[in-house]
């Protein structure tokens, strides 16, 4: 069946200036805290209408998965990277 497939990667970077987003744990610049909760509700209307590829069938594939990532594996007292569903 054709359908639209789709990916997001990308990354922000902390900004020591920035302002602390407690749920992330990390100071991230005005502009992007701005858009993060719209993001956060256009990403989850998104998910409202995505199968799995062919979901019910034996080769189904587990594709429907939004997540965010903190990385602070690079620090001077580096962290676990923490993942969280969207």
């Amino acid at each position: 069946m054709a359908g639209l497939r789709y990916q997001i990667d990308g990354f922000i970077p902390e900004d020591p200036n920035g302002v602390l987003v407690p749920s992330l744990g990390i100071k991230l610049p005005q502009t992007v805290v701005n858009h993060l909760p719209t993001l956060r509700d256009e990403l989850r209307a998104i998910k409202s209408f995505t199968r799995k590829i062919n979901e019910g069938y034996a080769n189904e594939e587990a594709t429907v998965r939004f997540t965010y990532h903190i990385c602070k594996h690079d620090e001077a007292n580096p962290q676990p990277c923490v993942e969280q569903e969207i």
